[in-house]
């Protein structure tokens, strides 16, 4: 997986222009700053500066620019003034990312300069050369690699940044973009209200020329999506969407677990309204599980019920939340505690925005991945060859594991729609794991992470109830040490230091209690050195708190390795 490639330069040098057409060329998804600004404070660039001013709109560019610098296989074009800050700077040379600058004359900048006015654009050529003259030391401190932009068409500035940057990455990126796409898997097998899963390459661009699209919307399309993935790929949806002749009205989300909350739910709602969405409209999410959760309750609850088609960026969404039908929001006292059922109409998977996920958040779906595994029936150590290709899971599967993870979610939920008995095996590792994140108040801990500690507990629990031999729980217990080793120290140590009296409190809150008491989610043997998930009533708390304050141990020595290992190379 490559950094981005991150051009720089002065108003006019043709950074997004050029940057569109570098990143098809490559086959990378193409991220211009200025529309994850707006993503996040739900304004164009310009009426912001004139509403904020600057100084307030040049942090939240900073922010964006950080959270760029941790994508993968992107090119990222940066605001004209973006590098006069130092931080900028030092965070572009910490990223040990790619800098190109393109270089203008002033002239021929203020000669490019025909379209919507820039905000910050100086009103005469003397202004520019001056504008210019004093950014340029920024500039140059920041490159690693310069194009003359002057008097070159866009393709001859696109090849000129190809020659310079010549690695053999960039030119198998030319191959992969020139491969025609397969066509995307279906799968279907749940219940009837459930429409298909695509899985594939290249599908957000052609949404609505897919056959399973429906073709009977009546009413706008209303594009609920993250701030990232808006900024990355709403254009493209948008402009599928468009051609095909329906209205839309996008909305954009805080983003993260913190989406997930009664208040977002009513914005949500009170748009819907605004924008007169109908029975016969559409909601489209674009983002990870929290947007798909959050998108499909308010779908599920305005007017009843109006249809929701799942547009999973992220690999946990892609492989569990965007599947199956529940929808929820976050409450004080726990995780997911007011929703509904809505099945999906279409649910679209497209692997190529997994390519940019930075590698905690492809971890995170790796452990939805191979939970959903062994909850059916998986051999650890067949899971552990799949998701084990280099040293720690951060790499995304291929598209045929994530069809082989969602099919077998698929014949659960058809098998048991409501989450009543047989589908609960999917919850495996989840008491726990949403304990732990409602004991880090849904921001200490990401979702993905709390699960593996999750399973670590379920598992030692699984042990020490009799349900699971010694060998395959060792065994278990490896396989999910290596998921772990995908996650920063830090976010271990984080998950490893809360209190778990307080993880334990919220136990009493999960979902499948009912009247049976505590129900913990156990593996058991399933023959041939596999493993498979239960539900088991009568567990004791002192024992399960045993397993939690145990599994809560091996994050905080997995932390401790982390650091150590990380010491260990910067003294090496």
């Amino acid at each position: 997986m490559s950094r981005p490639i991150v051009l720089i330069g002065f108003m006019a040098a043709g950074k997004s222009t050029v940057g569109r057409r570098l990143a098809s060329r490559l086959g990378r998804a193409f991220l211009d700053l200025d529309d994850l600004v707006t993503a996040h404070t739900g304004q164009p660039v310009a009426d912001f500066i004139r509403a904020e001013g600057v100084a307030v709109f040049r942090r939240v560019e900073a922010r964006a620019l950080t959270e760029a610098l941790h994508l993968r296989n992107t090119v990222v074009a940066a605001g004209g003034g973006a590098l006069e800050a130092p931080a900028n700077r030092a965070g572009l040379a910490r990223a040990g990312v790619t800098v190109v600058w393109l270089l203008v004359s002033p002239e021929e900048a203020w000669r490019r300069t025909t379209g919507p006015a820039r905000p910050l654009f100086p009103a005469s050529v003397a202004g520019v050369r001056a504008l210019l003259s004093e950014r340029e030391p920024a500039y140059a401190e920041a490159a690693t690699a310069r194009v003359e932009t002057t008097g070159l068409t866009v393709d001859e500035v696109v090849q000129a940044v190809l020659d310079v940057l010549e690695t053999t990455a960039i030119a198998g990126g030319q191959a992969a973009a020139a491969t025609p796409l397969p066509q995307p898997m279906t799968l279907t097998g749940g219940p009837p209200e459930h429409g298909p899963v695509l899985v594939g390459r290249g599908l957000l661009g052609r949404l609505a020329d897919l056959p399973s699209f429906p073709r009977d919307v009546t009413g706008p399309v209303f594009l609920v999506a993250d701030p990232l993935p808006a900024a990355l790929f709403a254009g493209e949806v948008r402009e599928s969407l468009d051609r095909a002749g329906l209205r839309v009205v996008e909305h954009t989300l805080p983003g993260g677990e913190k989406d997930k909350s009664p208040g977002n739910l009513v914005r949500l709602w009170e748009s819907m309204a605004r924008n007169g969405l109908g029975r016969g409209s559409l909601v489209v999410s674009l983002g990870g599980g929290a947007c798909t959760d959050l998108a499909g309750l308010a779908a599920g609850t305005f007017m009843r019920g109006v249809r929701i088609i799942h547009l999973p960026t992220t690999l946990l969404a892609q492989v569990d939340a965007a599947v199956g039908g529940k929808t929820a929001v976050n409450l004080t006292q726990g995780k997911n505690l007011a929703g509904v059922f809505h099945f999906p109409s279409l649910v679209v998977a497209d692997a190529d925005t997994c390519r940019t996920l930075p590698p905690e958040l492809v971890a995170e779906g790796w452990v939805e991945l191979v939970k959903t595994l062994l909850a059916v029936g998986a051999a650890p150590g067949d899971c552990q060859r799949a998701s084990s290709p280099g040293p720690a899971p951060t790499d995304p599967p291929s598209p045929d594991l994530v069809a082989r993870a969602v099919r077998a979610k698929l014949d659960l939920v058809r098998a048991d729609p409501f989450d009543l008995g047989p589908r609960q095996a999917l919850n495996l590792g989840h008491t726990f794991g949403h304990g732990i994140e409602a004991a880090g108040r849904f921001r200490r801990v990401r979702h993905g992470l709390a699960v593996g500690v999750g399973l670590l507990a379920a598992t030692r629990l699984s042990e020490t109830e009799g349900y699971l031999p010694a060998a395959l729980a060792t065994d278990v217990v490896q396989l999910t040490d290596d998921l772990l080793a995908g996650f920063p120290g830090s976010h271990l140590s984080a998950a490893g230091a809360l209190d778990p009296g307080e993880i334990a409190r919220h136990f009493d809150l999960d979902k499948k209690k009912g009247g049976r008491g505590l129900v913990f989610v156990l593996l058991e043997p399933a023959g041939d050195g596999r493993v498979r998930a239960r539900p088991a009533t009568g567990v004791e708390p002192a024992a399960a708190a045993e397993a939690l304050e145990w599994a809560l141990a091996r994050a905080r020595c997995s932390a401790r390795i982390r650091r150590s290992h990380a010491r260990a190379e910067r003294s090496g």
